[in-house]
């Protein structure tokens, strides 16, 4: 009797939760659109078939998470909090408010509670399956002849397979993009490097040379000799840009390689290790990111070594030399790389993680750099520092929006202090939702410090006005960070390419510049085949969901609390890198449809979980074995 009773409270819960993931596919999110669900016909049926069979086959890993009280509690504090951004999200994304929300409240709570419900038992049973895999001993190797051939190989010379077999790899692509994949910021960069006289970036009077430091000056200057040696080698300006982009690409294989003999030392199993090279060439828009003109990429590589020996360090109590090249490669290819290390170091500091005077001298290290570098020597240079405007993106949306929206009710000493920083009469006209540069870009660069002091007084009053104000401009600003939605720049395209290769040619037109792809109709040809073979990995379902921020977001989140329930801070050290972009990305002045500012995190953030997944299995194995 007691079994049957059993039996029958699974089969209700198990349809409970089956019909609740139904109503999550079918709930029509939006309005006017008046229906309450989807239309829908027999095709869909694979839905039923789908969350039926999903509750069913995941059903033990349930029963098992639901025993842990923990697990329980964080699962409902993030699911409510994820579902809550997948309620909002179409209302956003239509209107730039909550106005489906409001006008459809019974069926917006409808979708909350059944987004929370859905979100809830599939983390609890993701957590399940991570602790199994965790806890099983033999490692994951491969039975093909050839690939184990290949891994034997691997863990033999470990960077010299990996170097090779990347670079095999992307030297057809490399012809196809050539001289390199283009994107809006190298003309400024360029101009500024070779000097052009007509070239102003901030309307400033510059004194020797026009440097400034709204790009890292290293990277200009990179970028530059790169194109001087081209043009003094080949008289080709074109091919000066391809050698950047080739020693970029070499670079990155570097690094990678790199990352691979780690594995071999840590003993990594034969799927770890192959997952390096395969995930250097099948990452998304991997191949031509590689070639592509911005200081995001090489920063991408140096981090990637950053937490590769930050793992190392950790786990086998070592401070290596590369750890320090890593500091120094991230200071210099990105200016918000020094808050990152800052933070990791304190962590570090706080939870008591590895020796404290070599952790000291390190911080002082990277502050004593950052300081003699950013405040003595470019300004002994004569390098501006780069514009205010920069770090007060979101605010400066924000003051727009409420512009836009309440400048009725702007005071005049209001309107005063504001135009003081910004172009005022310019605001709301130039406001765009989710780019910042127009709004920035009214900044007044004579602006004094007792200005912004005034602007932000202001700023705070408004708030407390119309707090709603500033929690649209924020939410529409950086929705797809955790609203899942596509990046809608994620690719430079070959036209875009040529786009901007004109553009920097006529902005460098005294110098006689000549980026273009040559006129051959073999390359021509490889590189349509190029653009339709990325274009076709891309839209392939289980890449196309790695092509969006909320993925690589709610990956973080999800693991950041694993890691805190497993309450292992050695693995949450590892996992603060990823937490501290993700900050910089919600303060930066772009939106999350921008591939680009997600591309550091889009490399590391797999390596990260091998990382954390390696300390959690390695404490779990010393405790089994301790009891």
């Amino acid at each position: 009797m007691k079994n049957t009773i059993t039996l029958r409270k699974i089969d209700i819960y198990q349809i409970f939760f089956a019909v609740n993931l139904v109503i999550s596919f079918l709930i029509n999110p939006y309005y006017p659109k008046t229906d309450f669900f989807r239309a829908y016909d027999f095709r869909d049926l694979w839905i039923y078939v789908l969350s039926f069979s999903v509750i069913i086959i995941f059903d033990a890993s349930f029963k098992r998470a639901v025993t842990n009280k923990k697990l329980i509690t964080w699962g409902v504090f993030i699911s409510m909090f994820l579902a809550f951004f997948l309620m909002i999200g179409p209302s956003f994304t239509e209107t730039g408010e909550i106005e489906y929300v409001r006008n459809q409240l019974f069926k917006s709570m409808l979708m909350f509670v059944s987004y929370s419900i859905s979100l809830w038992y599939f983390i609890l049973v993701l957590y399940d399956l991570v602790d199994n895999y965790l806890l099983k001993r033999e490692a994951t190797n491969v039975s093909n002849r050839l690939i184990s051939r290949y891994v034997a190989l691997m863990r033999k010379k470990p960077f010299i397979t990996t170097f090779v077999t990347l670079l095999v790899i992307y030297l057809p692509f490399a012809l196809a993009v050539y001289p390199a994949d283009f994107m809006g910021d190298v003309d400024d960069q360029l101009a500024q490097g070779f000097n052009l006289s007509s070239y102003n970036h901030y309307g400033l009077d510059y004194a020797s040379f026009k440097l400034d430091n709204h790009h890292p000056v290293i990277h200009t200057l990179f970028v530059t000799y790169c194109v001087k040696f081209g043009k003094m080698l080949f008289n080709s300006y074109s091919a000066g840009i391809f050698i950047y982009a080739a020693l970029q690409c070499i670079f990155m294989i570097f690094c990678f390689s790199y990352v691979a003999g780690i594995f071999v030392e840590k003993k990594a199993s034969d799927i770890q290790l192959l997952f390096v090279p395969v995930y250097a060439v099948l990452g998304n828009h991997f191949l031509r990111y590689m070639f592509l003109t911005s200081k995001d990429v090489i920063y991408a590589g140096f981090l990637l070594i950053f937490i590769s020996e930050l793992f190392y360090m950790i786990s086998e109590n070592k401070l290596r030399k590369m750890f320090f090249v890593s500091v120094l490669g991230s200071l210099a290819f990105r200016k918000d790389a020094v808050y990152l290390i800052i933070i990791v170091l304190t962590f570090m500091l706080a939870a008591n993680i590895y020796s404290r005077k070599k952790i000291m001298f390190i911080l002082v290290l990277v502050l004593s750099v950052h300081i003699i570098w950013n405040n003595i020597f470019l300004p002994a240079m004569g390098v501006h520092s780069g514009s205010k405007r920069e770090i007060f993106s979101v605010p400066f949306q924000m003051t727009a929006r409420y512009v836009r929206d309440c400048g009725n009710e702007v005071t005049e000493e209001e309107r005063a202090a504001i135009d003081a920083v910004l172009e005022y009469d310019n605001l709301a006209k130039v406001y765009d939702p989710i780019h910042s540069s127009p709004v920035k870009n009214t900044y007044r660069e004579d602006s004094t410090k007792a200005d912004l002091i005034n602007y932000f007084k202001v700023f705070t009053t408004m708030f407390f006005k119309h707090p709603e104000v500033y929690m649209y401009s924020l939410f529409q600003f950086k929705l797809n960070m955790l609203y899942p939605a596509r990046f809608s720049q994620a690719i430079y395209s070959y036209e875009n390419s040529a786009t901007i290769m004109n553009e920097a040619n006529e902005l460098l037109s005294e110098l006689e510049f000549d980026f273009g792809y040559p006129d051959s109709k073999v390359l021509k040809i490889w590189r349509k085949v190029a653009s339709v073979l990325e274009r076709n990995w891309s839209a392939l379902p289980f890449v196309r969901v790695l092509n969006s921020a909320a993925t690589y977001v709610w990956t973080t989140l999800l693991l950041a609390i694993y890691i805190i329930i497993k309450k292992n801070k050695e693995a949450f050290c590892m996992i603060t890198p990823a937490l501290v972009v993700l900050l910089l990305c919600i303060a930066g002045p772009r939106s999350s449809i921008h591939y680009r500012y997600y591309f550091p995190l889009v490399v590391t953030l797999p390596f990260m979980i091998i990382y954390v997944f390696d300390m959690i299995k390695e404490k779990v194995e010393h405790v089994s074995i301790n009891s």
